[in-house]
């Protein structure tokens, strides 16, 4: 995602535009997870001590470290913060609406692990809504302006191709869903799946996201409502 979003800024440049906006969306929303994951100084075992197996090793630490990019870190590291600080309603920066950061409130029995603290947060994140429906006369409640929606809505389309793209984020995806399922049950709600399927159900196999949603694209708007439609209804 980060290739992608950084080769194309490269060639159109620092312009108005959604799909540029929405490959920084993307980026922004796996820098966020991995930020999650990677462990925080109080969460360190830097000496290897015995009897602090529930902190990370400098090893396990070095493993999950990660460096943002300059263009994100005010965004992502504001949005962990809000995450991690899990007392407040406020704008999400990353995804731009306002969500309860309460939900992230970590159970107890996660906690005591550093890792599995670390886990939960970063499954909620996951699981963050990238809406269907706009602001409007029709949803007067909904997140998201029109705008904002536009290059939301393009995001998830991004996220569930790169995950369809890649085997080894397939086998990955599936284990950890069938390990909650077993746990929680079967969810209810879309998968990267059925956005997949939308997407090559009504644009075809050799579609390119790119094209489909571009601003220059009369048909761009449409398409939009078109994909919406079977995700709609799933």
């Amino acid at each position: 995602a980060k290739t992608r979003y950084e080769e194309n800024l490269r060639r159109v440049g620092s312009v108005n535009d959604r799909v540029l906006e929405a490959q920084r969306l993307a980026v922004a929303y796996f820098a966020t997870s991995l930020e999650l994951l990677k462990p925080i100084s109080s969460q360190i075992n830097p000496n290897n001590e015995t009897g602090k197996t529930s902190l990370f090793t400098p090893f396990e630490a070095n493993n999950y470290s990660f460096v943002l990019p300059n263009y994100l870190k005010v965004d992502v590291e504001r949005e962990v913060s809000l995450i991690r600080s899990f007392n407040t309603v406020a704008k999400s920066p990353v995804l731009l609406y306002e969500r309860d950061y309460k939900n992230f409130i970590v159970p107890d029995e996660y906690k005591g692990q550093a890792k599995l603290n670390n886990f939960y947060l970063t499954a909620k994140w996951l699981s963050s809504n990238f809406p269907l429906y706009y602001e409007g006369p029709e949803c007067p409640q909904c997140s998201l302006d029109f705008d904002d929606w536009r290059v939301s809505f393009i995001t998830s389309a991004f996220i569930a191709r790169d995950i369809f793209d890649s085997k080894e984020l397939k086998v990955n995806w599936a284990r950890i869903y069938k390990t909650l399922a077993f746990f929680k049950g079967l969810r209810g709600d879309l998968t990267y799946v059925h956005y997949r399927d939308a997407l090559v159900n009504i644009f075809g196999e050799e579609h390119e996201i790119e094209e489909v949603f571009a601003d220059n694209n009369d048909s761009s708007i449409d398409n939009l409502y078109r994909f919406r439609i079977p995700l709609t209804f799933n």
